[in-house]
């Protein structure tokens, strides 16, 4: 009996904060990294990966019009984000329902937007273990980080948690669904909240996020090693 086909995997990418702490004129994600934006490098990294099928930027409202530029450069789609995190996966799982329902898309990951040096070999990593259950990349903890002020899900409880994260799409989207008023700091908390299997796989020190003006001159840093 020959298999039934897999459907594609998408890429969610998130950038829908503000990113005050970064104190610039403009959303932090929209700052320049060698000659393009955060989100651009962080988009073109899924956009032109062969795992993924493809990518899903989910924008603030004030951005859109920039944002939108972007996406086409790398045939991506757009839709607005909402007040917190949450709430911006919530509307790219909006966006993607009716293929996830058909069984399109079978498999999605979430990214950070502000982590512009996700490498393919994570990327790759992440992917294949998310057609089995929930995925996140963690690093080790530092050793005077106390561990039981790590927050859910479990696994990020062994150290720091990274992105893209992700797992079935069908699991995903039903864990958003049933979630009612929680709000989880990482995407597969919700999975692990619906009782899905969650593992860990290991993170990269460069897959760094972009928060303050210290962590721009890192990321600049980190490409001229590459």
């Amino acid at each position: 009996m020959s298999k039934a086909p897999r459907g594609q995997t998408v890429a969610v990418v998130l950038a829908g904060g503000r990113g005050t702490r970064m104190g610039a004129d403009r959303n932090k994600v929209l700052l320049e990294l060698d000659g393009r934006p955060v989100i651009a490098w962080s988009v073109a990294a899924f956009a032109e990966h062969p795992a993924i099928d493809g990518v899903l930027l989910v924008g603030h409202r004030d951005d859109l019009d920039v944002l939108q530029a972007i996406a086409d450069e790398y045939g991506a789609a757009l839709v607005a984000g909402g007040a917190s995190r949450p709430d911006s996966e919530r509307a790219a799982l909006a966006q993607l329902r009716p293929a996830i329902e058909s069984g399109a898309i079978d498999t999605v990951l979430i990214h950070d937007g502000a982590r512009p040096l996700v490498s393919p070999d994570l990327i790759s990593r992440v992917a294949d273990a998310a057609r089995r259950g929930g995925v996140l990349p963690v690093l080790p903890a530092p050793p005077l980080l106390e561990r039981s002020t790590m927050q859910p899900p479990a696994a990020a409880r062994l150290g720091r948690a990274q992105t893209p994260q992700g797992g079935p799409a069908t699991d995903l989207m039903a864990a958003y669904d049933n979630a009612g008023e929680y709000a989880g700091t990482d995407t597969v908390s919700y999975l692990e909240r619906a009782g899905v299997p969650v593992r860990a796989v290991d993170g990269e020190e460069s897959n760094i996020k972009v928060t303050y003006p210290p962590d721009l001159r890192r990321a600049h840093a980190l490409l001229a090693q590459r």
